[in-house]
């Protein structure tokens, strides 16, 4: 059976390059991860990846979709202030959000 491994959710404030540097932040033991990119500094229009680790790499598993981020783009986490419209930029673990295993990973709620 597949093991399923934690999954990442990452936003970011640059442009996309065709090799995505965002991934090299992702933590080892991730086997999926979520890009989001706002189209330009301080949109609300954004556009997620979702990528899956193969073997010693990464490979697109869907998109560019469109997406929405806070009213006011993003920012870094360490700027972020409750109720400032942003969608904090960073890394950012989401862990089983579907899928199946045979049981759970420990210290998952």
């Amino acid at each position: 059976m597949r093991r399923l491994l934690p999954l990442w959710l990452l936003a970011a404030c640059a442009t996309p390059p065709v090799t995505d540097p965002m991934l090299d932040a992702v933590p080892t033991d991730a086997g999926q991860a979520v890009v989001v990119r706002p189209r330009a500094r301080g949109a609300v229009a954004a556009e997620a990846t979702a990528y899956e680790r193969a073997g010693a790499g990464w490979s697109r598993a869907f998109g560019p979709l469109p997406a929405v981020v806070g009213r006011n783009g993003v920012v870094a986490a360490a700027d972020k202030r409750e109720g400032d419209g942003h969608t904090p930029g960073g890394v950012f673990r989401i862990g089983t959000a579907f899928g199946y295993a045979e049981t759970l990973a420990t210290g998952l709620q």
